[in-house]
C-alpha cells in the first residue's frame, strides 16, 4: 500500500514538475516592484511570474506590464496574479505574453483584453460568477456572450448556446484563420471581422442573424458564407479581397456596402432586396450588377467602377436616386458605352447616346432619417403627404437639407429625378 501511494506521489510530483517547467522558470514578486523584475529578466526565455500583494493603482500596473513585456523583446511570460488583490481589469497588448491567471478581485473584461497578444490561456479563479473561458474566447458564465477572443487564437469555434458576440470582439486579431458561428447566435454586434490579415473563412450560414453592421472590413483573403436569415447589411464588405459571395434570399435592405472589392466582377441580387443605398462603390473589376426583381430604390453608388458596362434594373423600381458621380468610372469621366436595362413598365426612359435616364414620376424628399431602415422607407413609399420639386438636397455633400435651395446656393450636389427633368450632374 505504502509503495502504491509513493509511486501515486512521484507520479503527481513528476507532473507538478513538468507544468512548472513548461511554464519556465518560476519568479515571485510585489506589484511595487514588478516593472524592475520583468526588466532584469534575460532576452530570451520563458519565465512563470508570480505576482502576490495588493494592486493598489490598477492603470499604474497594466501600464507597467505592456513596458515590461515590449514588442522587441524574445521573453515569453505566463503570468499568475492569482495570489494578488486589489485588481479590478485586466487589459494588455504585449505579444509576447502567453497566459494569465486572474485574481477573485477582477471584476471587468474588455474586447481589448487580449488583443495584441499571442496569450492561448486564461485562468479564472475559484468561484467566478461572471467568466468562463473556453476554446480561445471568454464568455459569460451562463454562455450566453462572447466577450473577447484570444489573441493567440488560429480557429474559433463560437459555442452552441450563445446569442450574442459583442461589439469588437473579434478585431484585430493577427493570428485568427476561421471562424464558425453557432446556429444559436441571434445578435451580431458591429466592429466585427475587422482588420484580421489572416482570416480565410467566415461560416455564420447556420447562426439566425438578421442583422450585419459594420462588418468584414480590411481582410486580404477571405471566404463568408452569410446566414440565410439575414434581412438587413450596412456599413460592411469594405476594402476585401473576395472574388465571389452569395446572398441571402431574405436580404432586403444594403447600405454602404461592397466597397473597395478588388477582385469581384459580378454580382447577383436576391429577389428580395428592396433598397440599395450607396453601394457598391469602387470595386475595380466588377463589370454587371443584376438587381432582383422587387427592387424599390435604387440611391447613389457605383462611382469608380471603371469595369461596369450593365445594369438591369426591374419594372418594380419607383425611386431612383443619384448622388455626384452616380455611373462613373475610375477616371472621372463617364461610361458612354455604358448599357442600363430597364423594363417597360418601369416608368424610365434610358437615353445611350447621352448616357442619361428621363424619369416621368415626382419624388419626394429622401432624408437620411428615411433611409435608415427598411421599415422607415416602406412607409415612406406608401405616404403620399411630401412631394416635393426634388428627391433631396445635399449641402456640401454630407449636411441633408431637406427643404429644396436655389440652384445658386450650393454646387457639387445633386437633384433627384422630377418629372420631365433629366439628370443633373457637376453644378
Amino acid at each position: 500500500m505504502k509503495r502504491k501511494f509513493g509511486f501515486m506521489f512521484m507520479i503527481l510530483a513528476m507532473i507538478f514538475l513538468a507544468s512548472c517547467e513548461s511554464k519556465g522558470k518560476k519568479i515571485t514578486c510585489k506589484p511595487e516592484n514588478f516593472s524592475e523584475k520583468i526588466s532584469e529578466l534575460k532576452s530570451e526565455g520563458t519565465y512563470n511570474v508570480i505576482v502576490t500583494g495588493t494592486i493598489s493603482n490598477n492603470k499604474k500596473f497594466l501600464n507597467d506590464l505592456a513596458a515590461a513585456l515590449k514588442q522587441d523583446r524574445t521573453v515569453k511570460i505566463h503570468l499568475d496574479l492569482s495570489e494578488s488583490e486589489g485588481l479590478k481589469e485586466f487589459y494588455s497588448g504585449a505579444s509576447n505574453l502567453l497566459g494569465v491567471s486572474l485574481p477573485p478581485s477582477i471584476k471587468k473584461l474588455s474586447t481589448k483584453s487580449f488583443r495584441g497578444t499571442n496569450i492561448k490561456y486564461v485562468d479564472f479563479p475559484k468561484g467566478n460568477e461572471k467568466f468562463i473561458a473556453e476554446e480561445n474566447a471568454i464568455y459569460t458564465k451562463d454562455h450566453k456572450i462572447l466577450r473577447a477572443v484570444l489573441g493567440g487564437a488560429t480557429e474559433l469555434n463560437v459555442a452552441e448556446g450563445t446569442e450574442k458576440i459583442v461589439s469588437k470582439a473579434i478585431k484585430d486579431l493577427d493570428n485568427l484563420e476561421k471562424v464558425m458561428l453557432p446556429s444559436t447566435l441571434t445578435e451580431l454586434e458591429r466592429n466585427n471581422f475587422v482588420k484580421c490579415p489572416s482570416l480565410t473563412l467566415v461560416d455564420s450560414e447556420s447562426s439566425q442573424i438578421k442583422e450585419i453592421v459594420w462588418c468584414f472590413h480590411d481582410l486580404p483573403n477571405v471566404q463568408v458564407k452569410l446566414p440565410k436569415t439575414l434581412e438587413y447589411l450596412e456599413d460592411s464588405f469594405k476594402n476585401l479581397k473576395i472574388i465571389n459571395i452569395k446572398l441571402p434570399e431574405k436580404l432586403i435592405y444594403i447600405n454602404n456596402s461592397f466597397i473597395a472589392l478588388d477582385d469581384i466582377t459580378e454580382i447577383e441580387l436576391p429577389d428580395s432586396l428592396e433598397f440599395v443605398i450607396s453601394s457598391f462603390v469602387d470595386c475595380k473589376k466588377i463589370n454587371r450588377i443584376n438587381f432582383g426583381n422587387n427592387l424599390k430604390i435604387l440611391y447613389s453608388g457605383f462611382n469608380l467602377c471603371p469595369e461596369l458596362k450593365s445594369i438591369s434594373l426591374p419594372a418594380s423600381l419607383i425611386r431612383l436616386a443619384q448622388y455626384n458621380r452616380y455611373f462613373y468610372g475610375g477616371n472621372g469621366e463617364w461610361n458612354f458605352d455604358f448599357d442600363i436595362e430597364l423594363a417597360d413598365t418601369s416608368g424610365w426612359i434610358w437615353n445611350s447616346s447621352s448616357n442619361r435616364i428621363w424619369g416621368e414620376n415626382k419624388f419626394e424628399n429622401l432624408s437620411q432619417e428615411i433611409l435608415s431602415s427598411p421599415e422607415k422607407l416602406r412607409e415612406f413609399i406608401n405616404t403620399e403627404s411630401l412631394d416635393n420639386e426634388y428627391i433631396g438636397i445635399w449641402k456640401n455633400e454630407y449636411d441633408f437639407i431637406s427643404e429644396p435651395l436655389q440652384r445658386g446656393e450650393w454646387r457639387g450636389t445633386w437633384y433627384g429625378f422630377c418629372k420631365n427633368r433629366e439628370f443633373e450632374h457637376d453644378m
